[in-house]
């Protein structure tokens, strides 16, 4: 299957789940067959309105590659669930326009085999505290426009940061 129809296809499904997930229909074993038959979460929760989706804490996601775009444009979420990132490779967009979120703790993130993170938090603009001191950056090529108007970020702790593969920032 090439490149393309795989992004197709993913995006077939994410819409899917967001339109029952938005008409509550549908249930956690459904999102979790969906989830293992994809290995992505692209575009997942795009634009969902609701502030908690706690609901999304018991899935694995131990073998998703593809967060891209997952909690993208999720203006009221004031909090996001620990999730297993062993496996993914893609965060780009991730969190952008996540407009309510004010603190993100992303300390159990393993971002080991993660290559691009651009835009990941892009229009928090709320967002005031975030420690990425644990993130490994070591296969990371795009971190542009990371934070780009994270306006009240006040607090960013990049300890340990290495930019060393970064092409675009």
């Amino acid at each position: 299957m090439s490149k393309e129809q795989l992004q197709t296809n993913n995006t077939k499904y994410t819409s899917l789940i967001q339109t029952l997930r938005r008409k509550a229909t549908i249930g956690e074993d459904m999102l979790q067959q969906t989830i293992n038959s994809t290995n992505s979460c692209y575009y997942l929760f795009y634009h969902y309105d609701g502030d908690n989706i706690d609901y999304i804490a018991n899935l694995d996601t131990s073998n998703v590659t593809n967060m891209s775009y997952m909690f993208n444009g999720c203006s009221n979420l004031t909090s996001i669930p620990q999730l297993n990132t062993s496996n993914v490779t893609d965060m780009k967009f991730m969190f952008a326009e996540c407009e309510s979120l004010t603190i993100l703790d992303l300390g159990n993130f393993n971002t080991e085999n993660v290559t691009n993170m651009s835009c990941m938090f892009n229009l928090c603009k709320k967002l005031r505290r975030l420690d990425l001191s644990n993130f490994n950056k070591k296969n990371v090529t795009g971190m542009m426009s990371m934070f780009l108007y994270c306006n009240n970020l006040c607090e960013l702790n990049l300890s340990g940061f290495d930019t060393s593969k970064v092409k675009d920032m």
